[in-house]
């Protein structure tokens, strides 16, 4: 409706005047009339980073993390142990994706809410 006015008083006066009479911000009427071509990517698997780790690289990591003198330890203690060693296998964020059996593009699970309470027990129980 506002183009059509915008439109109607183009040829008397200029764009810019006639966007300021009807009201319309002149990059919105440029944007309406020339659009942009929406460009159809099709939908492909998004290829692994050069920096992921080899099967044999996360077989190392798995056999340190699952080591006897290791298994009371969190991954970041791994971590820094096995740093203190000269041994640098991944990151502590790499250490718990490979404990957890994640790949690493995958997410965390979001936090819920706590589920809701329910009747009292003595309620329950007579129902």
């Amino acid at each position: 409706m506002i183009d059509i006015g915008v439109t109607e008083l183009e040829p008397l006066i200029s764009i810019t005047a006639a966007c300021q009479l009807v009201g319309k911000s002149r990059a919105a009427f440029y944007r309406h009339r020339n659009p942009r071509p929406r460009a159809i990517l099709p939908a492909s698997a998004r290829p692994a980073p050069p920096w992921t780790l080899t099967d044999t690289e996360r077989a190392q990591l798995l056999a340190a993390l699952n080591a006897d003198r290791f298994a009371d330890k969190a991954p970041a203690q791994i971590w820094a142990i096995l740093l203190d060693e000269g041994t640098y296998l991944g990151s502590i964020s790499t250490m718990y994706r490979a404990a957890a059996g994640r790949r690493p593009s995958a997410r965390p699970p979001r936090a819920g809410r706590p589920p809701a309470p329910g009747p009292p027990r003595a309620a329950r129980q007579r129902a």
